[in-house]
């Protein structure tokens, strides 16, 4: 999980440079197909917009589920994180009372 607000180039490259290709190298492959069904059959591709709205939707409340999984748990370590201080310190507070008693007893 990547937490940070900005992501560098770097970190897209490594882990994504197969994505990119590929999705650089099927819309070319379209852009291809297109021009060759206008200028060689006369065909015209056409995208209905009734399609794009619904997987629109469903794209959006997907990624809003990853975003509030992701922030979900951040925020359980924080909390943790947080009862890890509050226990250490907790445990310091204790062992200093307690060396300060048993040096006060000699």
């Amino acid at each position: 999980m990547y937490i940070y607000r900005n992501v560098p180039f770097e970190v897209i490259w490594r882990f994504g440079w197969k994505n990119i290709f590929f999705f650089i190298l099927y819309g070319v492959a379209l852009c291809f197909l297109h021009h060759y069904l206008l200028s060689v059959k006369n065909v015209q591709m056409h995208i209905p917009f009734a399609l794009i709205g619904p997987i629109g939707v469903a794209v959006a409340i997907y990624a809003s589920f990853k975003n509030g999984q992701s922030y979900d748990r951040t925020w359980e370590a924080r909390k943790n994180w947080g009862a890890l201080l509050v226990s250490s310190r907790i445990l310091g507070n204790q062992a200093v009372v307690l060396l300060n008693k048993a040096l006060d007893r000699n």
